[in-house]
C-alpha cells in the first residue's frame, strides 16, 4: 500500500449480558504496528457507543473507512486486540474480520484453501455412502 491508499476493516460483533463497574467504560479495538507500537501508526476504533448495556444482547456490523499514513507505511504487520475497560462480565463475538484495500469494504469470503476442504469432506462422505449402497444393493 502506499501513502493516501484508502482502506477499509470491518467485522461483524455479536454481544450478550454485558454488565460493567463504575462509570467509564470502554471497548476498543487496537492494532500495534510492529515498528511503531503504540506510537502514531497503530490502529485504535473506539466501538463502545456500538453496544447497548441495558439490553441482554444484539449484534451489529463495523466498517471504518480510513487513509493509509507515512506512520502506518512503517509497520509490516499489526497484532489487532479487543480491549475491553471495566467490563465486568458478559460475551463479545467478532467474526468475519476483513481489512481490504479500496473505497469500500468488501464481504468476507472464505479462503480457498477452505474451500479445499470442504469439498474434500463432502467428496468422501459421499464415496462412504456410495460404497453402503452398493453394499446394499448387492445383499
Amino acid at each position: 500500500m502506499e501513502v493516501g491508499d484508502e482502506f477499509h476493516i470491518g467485522f461483524e460483533c455479536e454481544w450478550e449480558d454485558l454488565r460493567y463497574a463504575g462509570n467509564t467504560k470502554n471497548i476498543i479495538i487496537q492494532a500495534k504496528g510492529d515498528v511503531t507500537g503504540w506510537d502514531p501508526g497503530c490502529l485504535y476504533f473506539d466501538i463502545t457507543n456500538k453496544f447497548d448495556f441495558f439490553d441482554d444482547g444484539g449484534k451489529f456490523s463495523y466498517d471504518y473507512k480510513g487513509a493509509f499514513t507515512e506512520n502506518m507505511k512503517k509497520n509490516t504487520k499489526w497484532s489487532f486486540q479487543l480491549r475491553c475497560d471495566y467490563i465486568e462480565a458478559g460475551s463479545i463475538t467478532i467474526k468475519d474480520f476483513r481489512v481490504n484495500k479500496g473505497n469500500k469494504l468488501m464481504q468476507w469470503i472464505e479462503a480457498p484453501e477452505d474451500e479445499i476442504q470442504v469439498t474434500q469432506t463432502l467428496q468422501t462422505n459421499f464415496e462412504v455412502h456410495q460404497g453402503q449402497i452398493e453394499d446394499l444393493i448387492k445383499d
